[in-house]
């Protein structure tokens, strides 16, 4: 995280998150450190992107600090140090001072690490809450999981791993086996191919930002999906006729069920909607 760029922020709150990793000998190589050190800070990155994406939940910035560590010990203390801009930083401290409600980013690391369910992130009432619909829709955060289960997994020495992280409701404590980690990683390379390859999404919703315009040929409609800005062109060229012709009248806000392809992955991605129910 850049220095320039936090000077004009203004820190929110700290979190503590302590990753400990179980060995048989008291030494890991500085390489797979730095791996472990790397991955949290894009899974980081991509929860904090994530949460903005629903709503402005997240936060302008987050830095990671590794507290110091001790000698022998393979533990890796950090500090989430979470930031808002003055004009945010002013509207959480009214809505937390009577509360203790924050997003907890280490309870949704553990979620993504394990497959439970999470509850510390209180989406809109219509946002989806699975993992699946929220933050595993990002392959960038999928993949950030796999490779951590993998480094505990492919080295020998590791019995498991133990998070130490605090919660809404204090520090709490888990121990991730192997097994379990196992499980993780095949779940996230199903994510994976499922996000970068060509899939159908059938009776979802889209709220509409701007109604169709001409782009090489094709109708552009803007909408609203899952907290985000996307673009798809329209080849229900049937409603799109009702549509241009009158027969059909929407406007900013309004929303419509859809069957979709997206193709892509990331921020690449494209939809394309082939079928509106309107009628």
């Amino acid at each position: 995280m850049n220095n320039y760029y936090l000077k004009d922020l203004k820190e929110f709150k700290c979190e503590k998150f302590e990753l400990a990793l179980n060995v048989e000998e008291s030494r890991i190589s500085s390489k797979e450190l730095r791996s472990y050190l790397l991955q949290f800070e894009k899974l980081v990155d991509s929860i904090n992107q994530t949460l903005n994406d629903y709503n402005d939940l997240g936060y302008d910035a987050i830095s990671i600090d590794v507290v110091a560590l001790e000698q022998g010990s393979f533990k890796i203390p950090l500090i989430f140090k979470k930031y808002f801009n003055s004009k945010n930083y002013e509207k959480i401290i009214k809505i937390t001072e009577n509360s203790t409600a924050a997003i907890v980013i280490g309870h949704i690391i553990i979620s993504l690490l394990t497959g439970k369910p999470y509850s510390d992130v209180e989406m809109n009432y219509d946002a989806p809450r699975t993992l699946e619909e929220t933050f595993l829709r990002d392959s960038k955060t999928a993949k950030a999981v796999k490779k951590i289960a993998e480094l505990a997994i492919y080295n020998d020495s590791i019995h498991d791993l133990s998070i130490t992280y605090e919660g809404n409701e204090g520090e709490q404590k888990i121990t991730i086996s192997k097994e379990s980690l196992h499980k993780t990683k095949d779940a996230m390379d199903e994510v994976i191919l499922f996000n970068e390859s060509p899939h159908h999404l059938n009776h979802v919703y889209l709220k509409i930002i701007s109604p169709a315009r001409k782009y090489d040929n094709d109708d552009l409609w803007t909408f609203r999906f899952h907290g985000k800005l996307i673009d798809a062109i329209m080849y229900d060229h049937g409603f799109q006729r009702d549509f241009d012709y009158g027969r059909i009248y929407l406007k900013k806000g309004d929303k419509i069920m859809v069957d979709m392809i997206v193709e892509g992955h990331g921020r690449h991605k494209i939809y394309n909607i082939i079928k509106v129910y309107y009628r």
